[in-house]
């Protein structure tokens, strides 16, 4: 892999799943008004950050969110199955209130050491980490010395994050990813380093954010 070879990963908009607070895993939820400006915003965030390619989950909210970033680049969308969400089990379409209620330890646990816990019937982090992270690093290995952007989900890109940083699944809950958000990656030769982790504030009311993170992206060098 070369130096300098760069990483924008970068979760869906929104959904009505996730503003009813409901887990939608590998369902197939489209974008809601807020999701489609939020990744609106995402893509004027990024307009004059060079980007080779754009892979992205299979899944509409991520794909739908993927294209509009592309929509003013001379760059291909290519989708990756590998990138899926986490197979929530029969905890797809629940609410987060009722398994809080009905299933109060077992979600405790998921809160609190996810590595430790697979949803029934569903996913755990360890073959989410094996899946994510090879098309992490067959995208990095194609476009060495270049930029790919990866549109993916909250529980993929935390888990990738862990994986690649070296941190290890136990911080897990150190890298919240809030819908539309920015994680930007360079491999300096020997080690993947964050350049952002995290960034919403493209998507505040007025659609601006802080000039030196935009300078940040573009010199992430």
């Amino acid at each position: 892999m070369k130096q300098n070879t760069k990483i924008i990963l970068v979760r869906h908009g929104e959904t009505d799943y996730n503003k009813a607070a409901r887990y939608q895993g590998r369902l197939d939820v489209p974008l809601n008004k807020r999701g489609i400006t939020q990744a609106q915003r995402l893509s004027n965030c990024l307009k004059n950050i060079p980007v080779d390619i754009i892979v992205s989950s299979p899944l509409q909210r991520a794909l739908v969110t993927a294209k509009i970033c592309a929509a003013h680049r001379n760059c291909k969308v290519r989708v990756d199955n590998r990138l899926l969400e986490i197979d929530h089990g029969k905890w797809t379409g629940q609410y987060i209130s009722d398994l809080k209620t009905m299933h109060g330890a077992d979600f405790a646990l998921w809160r609190e050491k996810p590595w430790l816990f697979a949803m029934p019937g569903g996913e755990n982090l360890f073959d989410l980490e094996k899946r994510a992270c090879a098309a992490f690093y067959d995208i990095a290995d194609e476009f060495a010395g270049k930029t790919a952007l990866i549109a993916a989900h909250g529980t993929v890109n935390a888990v990738l994050l862990c994986s690649v940083l070296g941190r290890g699944l136990e911080s897990f809950n150190n890298f919240p990813q809030e819908n539309a958000c920015i994680n930007v990656l360079r491999y300096d030769g020997s080690a993947w380093l964050p350049a952002l982790i995290g960034f919403t504030e493209h998507l505040n009311d007025e659609g601006q954010f802080d000039t030196a993170l935009q300078f940040k992206l573009n010199n992430f060098n």
